[in-house]
């Protein structure tokens, strides 16, 4: 999972962006279940981004086993999705420390071995990262994990620029375990942002199929329609739907969602309705430059007619 808002200098800086990888990764860790039966109640809290009730339940559980510590690692992840650069990374912390704790008592569990790696590559030192210590989680998990520890390697090859090597694991991935979905969206995102509009949609068809219940796939449609010009009707109506919500924190922002709906619809033509849709972006985010880009060239086109 990548960052789900956009990284251009008016709304991410190099750290913003780290933090909201580690946020994307504990969205993408909370939807995983844990063996221990008595996790579903926080599983369920953790769906609904609800971290901090989560931590509330687990605190008065007592419980020290790793099944509980991962399910507070997670949350304490999750929180990091709050704004803020300092409560971040302190999140982020805490997490981490949670996660070696469950490191020690179980060295084999993935979901303990992939936040230890993200931890470890995204942060910088005076906070708590290690890329050694990244790298050595990564191994172990594709000694013990081969499918996941090369998706995550795919993964840290694409942050590292190397998008070549991240095109070619993914697609080993999904040709090898075509009913994996994890990898058919990333090799969705990697597409749509290196601009292949027909594998990218491709990749995003299957990953629905595969993932029905997972409300972004609205947002991506409508973005492969608004960026890519793909399926400009189907980019409409699925965008209108994820607007209707709920939207959580760790998805797609509503003003972003609005954005986007106004470039799908001046691609169609619909300058009336897309003038309202940046209007509503702008009503959400009044500072955001690409916002104010968007309806200043559109308004100034319509004047010029």
């Amino acid at each position: 999972d990548y960052p789900l808002r956009r990284s251009g200098s008016n709304t991410q800086r190099t750290t913003g962006a780290r933090l909201g990888m580690l946020v994307a990764v504990g969205a993408m860790l909370a939807t995983r279940q844990t063996p221990a039966l008595e996790s579903a109640d926080v599983q369920a809290l953790l769906a609904r981004v609800q971290p901090e009730s989560a931590l509330m339940v687990l605190a008065a559980r007592h419980d020290s086993s790793a099944d509980a510590m991962v399910l507070t690692g997670q949350a304490e992840l999750q929180s990091g999705s709050r704004p803020g650069i300092a409560s971040r990374f302190r999140a982020a912390r805490r997490a981490k420390a949670v996660f070696t704790s469950a490191f020690a008592r179980d060295s084999m569990r993935a979901d303990v071995l992939e936040p230890l790696a993200w931890i470890g590559r995204l942060l910088p030192a005076v906070f708590g990262g290690s890329r050694t210590d990244g790298l050595a989680m990564l191994q172990r998990l594709e000694r013990h994990y081969p499918y996941r520890g090369a998706l995550l390697r795919g993964h840290f090859e694409r942050a590292d620029g190397r998008t070549v090597a991240a095109d070619s694991i993914y697609r080993h991935l999904v040709t090898t375990q075509p009913d994996s979905a994890p990898a058919w969206f990333a090799l969705y995102d990697l597409s749509y942002r290196m601009n292949r509009a027909d594998i990218a949609r491709d990749a995003l068809r299957r990953y629905t199929i595969l993932n029905p219940t997972d409300r972004t796939t609205m947002y991506h449609r409508g973005l492969l329609a608004a960026v890519l010009g793909v399926d400009l009707a189907e980019g409409e109506a699925a965008l209108l739907a994820y607007l209707k919500g709920p939207i959580y924190v760790t998805q797609p922002s509503e003003d972003v969602a609005w954005w986007r709906l106004g470039q799908l619809l001046e691609k169609q033509g619909q300058t009336a309705r897309a003038l309202d849709a940046y209007r509503k972006a702008l009503a959400k985010d009044p500072r955001d430059v690409e916002f104010k880009a968007s309806l200043r060239k559109l308004e100034k086109s319509i004047a010029s007619k």
